[in-house]
């Protein structure tokens, strides 16, 4: 609505200096109520008629740049949430995918108006600004899709296509620009690779915190990746403009065409190896910590998982799947799959979940699952699983989850047999989780008889290299000696340990 002379539209941010009072007013309220008031003035400036495009833009730059601060304190908040229960994770991931959504259609509405009109924008800084950071939006709302394990929306594609197709028309996605304050500066095109090297990361086998590192070293390595309009020797995917969809690698027939981008990790793959040396030497850098205060092993994992993902030659699946239609038992967590072996099936109620595998191989299956089921689940949570019918339990990892109706799981399978052993550590006690020498229990992966080695899965925090274990399998006692920690998740420890008899070593 326009004011009485037509000169400014009836909002109470028509005016600059009004803007900057209420941006003041937010420092009295918390984090979640300021992006909440912030997701609000954006959405009421995007509907409002009468502001020119330049003004739209530079009052969602003010919004955005007031959000920062607030965005990244619900993060590490969501971050230490995530898994712990749905409820405070549902709040705050609903309420950060709300924002980044909503702004990145108010820019992607306001450079379109940009565009449609005859008016020029006095302000040169401002419009390779707003595409860096409309770019910067759509990768947010993907990353935020991704942390609550939803498939993204085409809206994120279509958003991404259509601010590169106005950078480039304006002759300004390489125009260097300070993203946000005291940011280096850096081209636009940099915001949308660290989009689409996100996606190409295989990010549905990440959990939440692995992803926020996976995006932080994009971040971090974005200047090494590289996008081009034709094909070149070391160009690996494509992302076509006209019909947006998920960049894919490209094939034999992919050839340079107006509506095509190529884009590839560039020197960024190169610079993995060298990178985990750093953290493994000298810690997490602060720019990719951020205030996590970041495991150095778990920042090395990720960068092992993009190693494999961003490589010229990217993995393979190893197992050939077959359709299936297989019931199957389920229970998530160490402590629900120990009550499991232990036969106490009626204390788990409804913990004990009912899935149908509909692709399965030796090294894992994948079910369709009720949305319920899909929301108890994180990726990297233990679960055991027993065909209906059968009494053999096996044991694997949730690598893959997209939420929905239904829900979608991968599971890899560590082991399609397993037992129940009973452990105590030698010469001393279990940390903090036990009392003097009772038994811990382990879960022994394979149901063949024991020999050298043997893989062992553990309640979480328990494996440690110097830390030998004592063994009651079947009554006999083994001695087993920390080789390797193959995996772990929140709730679980999978070692490797070289088998000895109890009286030797």
């Amino acid at each position: 609505m326009l004011g009485r002379f037509g000169s400014k539209p009836d909002h109470p941010m028509a005016q600059l200096k009004e803007t900057r009072r209420i941006l003041a007013e937010l420092e009295l309220r918390d984090a979640f109520g300021a992006l909440e008031d912030i997701n609000h003035w954006i959405r009421s400036v995007a509907e409002t008629e009468g502001f020119r495009a330049g003004e739209r833009l530079q009052r969602y730059c003010l919004l955005d740049e007031a959000a920062q601060r607030r965005e990244r304190r619900l993060t590490r908040d969501f971050l230490g949430v995530a898994g712990t229960g749905p409820f405070q994770e549902h709040r705050l991931g609903n309420l950060l995918a709300a924002f980044w959504s909503t702004l990145a259609q108010a820019y992607r509405s306001a450079l379109a108006q940009v565009a449609s009109s005859a008016r020029e924008i006095s302000n040169t800084t401002l419009l390779p600004l707003a595409v860096a950071r409309a770019f910067r939006a759509y990768g947010q709302q993907l990353k935020w899709t991704l942390m609550r394990y939803h498939a993204p929306s085409p809206e994120v594609w279509q958003g991404l296509a259509a601010i590169y197709r106005f950078g480039e028309r304006w002759e300004i996605l390489h125009t260097p620009v300070e993203l946000y304050s005291g940011a280096p500066p850096a081209p636009p095109v940099q915001e949308l690779l660290k989009a689409l090297m996100l996606w190409l990361a295989a990010p549905d086998a990440l959990s939440p915190v692995r992803l926020e590192i996976t995006e932080r070293l994009a971040g971090h390595l974005a200047e090494h990746f590289r996008l081009a309009r034709y094909e070149g020797a070391s160009v690996v995917y494509c992302f076509d403009l006209a019909h947006p969809g998920p960049p894919g690698r490209v094939s034999p027939t992919a050839r340079a065409k107006p509506h095509r981008v190529f884009l590839s990790p560039g020197e960024a793959w190169s610079q993995l190896s060298r990178l985990m040396d750093k953290v493994a030497r000298r810690g997490v850098p602060p720019e990719v910590d951020g205030g996590l205060c970041l495991d150095p092993s778990q920042v090395i994992d990720v960068l092992r998982h993009l190693e494999r993902h961003w490589s010229p030659q990217p993995p393979l699946r190893r197992e050939v799947r077959h359709p299936a239609a297989v019931p199957l038992r389920v229970v998530t967590g160490f402590d629900r799959i120990v009550q499991a072996l232990h036969g106490l099936e009626a204390v788990l109620g409804d913990k004990l979940q009912r899935w149908i595998a509909n692709d399965i191989s030796r090294g894992g299956f994948s079910a369709r699952i009720s949305r319920r089921d899909g929301e108890r689940l994180q990726v990297g949570a233990l679960l055991a699983h027993q065909p209906e019918g059968t009494e053999r339990w096996g044991v694997g990892v949730v690598r893959r989850l997209i939420r929905g109706e239904p829900s979608q799981v991968g599971v890899e399978t560590l082991a399609h047999g397993v037992r129940l052993v009973g452990l105590e550590v030698e010469g001393g006690t279990f940390p903090a989780t036990r009392a003097g020498r009772e038994a811990q229990q382990g879960i022994l992966l394979g149901e063949e008889a024991v020999r050298d080695e043997i893989r062992l899965v553990l309640k979480g925090g328990l494996y440690a290299l110097g830390r030998r274990l004592r063994m009651d399998l079947d009554g006999e006692v083994r001695l087993l000696v920390p080789m390797a920690l193959e995996a772990q998740g929140d709730e679980f420890d999978l070692g490797r340990f070289r088998v000895q008899k109890g009286d030797e070593g």
